[in-house]
């Protein structure tokens, strides 16, 4: 029987390696994580949650993320290509 307990579902290394690409680019630009929450209309700790890997990340949060760091299709699938996630 396979069962993975929730928690397990978000900290499997394709979750790990798009938290750290949400992280590194918002870095990269130059974003703060208050200036992304601003950016983002969010609450600074919904983005301590995302980047610490402390909580869930939904499909639309994702691409909320995408949008508000300019992250291209491109960068997401190098991540899930490299992580046995979907093989």
């Amino acid at each position: 029987m396979m069962f993975h307990p929730q928690k397990d579902m978000f900290h499997n290394d394709a979750h790990q390696a798009l938290r750290a690409l949400f992280v590194e680019k918002r870095k990269r630009i130059g974003l703060t994580e208050e200036t992304l929450a601003a950016k983002m209309n969010c609450d600074i700790s919904f983005i301590n949650e995302i980047e610490s890997g402390s909580g869930p990340i939904a499909f639309l949060d994702i691409e909320r993320l995408c949008d508000s760091l300019i992250i291209s299709l491109t960068e997401m699938e190098a991540i899930f290509k490299s992580n046995s996630f979907f093989r």
